[in-house]
């Protein structure tokens, strides 16, 4: 079954609030909005993370003569500005969803004058890659946004000075029996969002988990887990992988989504660097999640002497992927969602 995302987030937004993801570029920038919870003292309906920008011009690494990225599409949000706007626009639809449901409604908190108060809580990059970690729309951003970031990226993005606040994101101790690891002192992160790496079997094939922990109504506590993993993963058929181990931890989790693509990529002839469509349908029905989100999948041009001479993609779809499964799903039994360029979807 696929699913497509929407403009109207009037239509999608429901009480109690769920968490809402929002494509930037139809590629693998989004922003996060997870729900806060009721009466947390905060004016903010929703904590938002802005996932990996790339929303300002191609994308280079070293020189555009070696490596140049030039995405298909024009981002539907070509900027910091732009990015806030839509944040500002779901805090604005939360209040009036809270205002007809005739609770939780927000009291504004009034902010210095050189206090940061845009709806934007934090920027998170895993990936030290140009179309990742995209300089020129960082600088798009308020640098006083906390930026939440992997050991490559912080060491690669402090000496621009974009961000006055770096944290360092961990990968996960997989030799433990939790997940619960605590967080870095300088983490600008609630304590209800926990976010870490898995290493995969190479440098690009890790897996990003954000994990939203939240009480119910009838006072049960559960942790909903969204994986991303933008080139995929091998190492699960692995029995200690990192993925396997983390996903027999505890707390149990309820795993919510996998954000994964259909494309694969080659370097070289033999050498895959994203594993797409097969690789994604086993992760999906590894972990049990509910959605699987389309990320990273947008055409790219390549250029420059390293890009257009080794790298190629081939393009893979789902009933491609399901016909070579063992024993041929339908693909009925797949919640298979494209969230579309400027949309919003809706985790239920």
């Amino acid at each position: 079954m696929k699913t497509e995302g929407t403009r109207d987030l009037e239509a999608g937004l429901k009480w109690p609030l769920r968490p809402v993801l929002t494509s930037l570029n139809a590629d693998h920038s989004w922003l996060f909005s997870f729900p806060r919870p009721t009466n947390d003292g905060h004016s903010q309906y929703f904590y938002h993370i802005v996932f990996e920008p790339w929303l300002a011009g191609p994308a280079s690494e070293f020189s555009e003569w070696l490596a140049h990225l030039t995405p298909s599409q024009e981002p539907a949000f070509t900027g910091g500005d732009a990015v806030q706007k839509k944040a500002a626009e779901i805090e604005r639809t939360a209040a009036e969803l809270a205002r007809k449901n005739g609770s939780d409604v927000r009291t504004v908190q009034t902010k210095g004058v050189d206090e940061y108060n845009g709806p934007v809580d934090a920027i998170v990059i895993l990936f030290d890659g140009p179309d990742h970690c995209h300089r020129a729309t960082l600088e798009t951003f308020d640098k006083r946004i906390p930026l939440v970031a992997s050991k490559e990226v912080a060491a690669k993005v402090k000496p621009w000075n974009c961000f006055e606040t770096i944290s360092t994101i961990h990968d996960l101790d997989i030799s433990g029996q939790t997940w619960q690891a605590e967080k870095p002192l300088s983490s600008p992160l609630p304590s209800w969002l926990t976010t870490f790496k898995l290493s995969g079997e190479g440098m690009l094939n890790f897996i990003g988990v954000f994990i939203w922990s939240h009480t119910l109504d009838t006072g049960e506590q559960v942790h909903e887990t969204i994986l991303e993993t933008p080139h995929g993963t091998e190492t699960l058929e692995l029995e200690d992988s990192p993925i396997r181990s983390f996903l027999r931890m505890t707390p149990a989790m309820t795993p919510l989504a996998v954000l994964h693509g259909l494309k694969e990529s080659f370097t070289t002839r033999w050498w895959r660097t994203t594993h797409g469509a097969e690789a994604g349908l086993k992760l999906y029905r590894k972990s049990g999640s509910k959605y699987w989100i389309l990320t990273h999948d947008l055409e790219l041009e390549y250029r420059g002497l390293i890009l257009r001479t080794m790298v190629y993609d081939i393009r893979r779809t789902l009933d491609w992927a399901l016909s070579r499964e063992k024993g041929a799903t339908e693909a009925q039994d797949v919640n298979f969602v494209d969230v579309g360029n400027g949309n919003s979807f809706v985790l239920v």
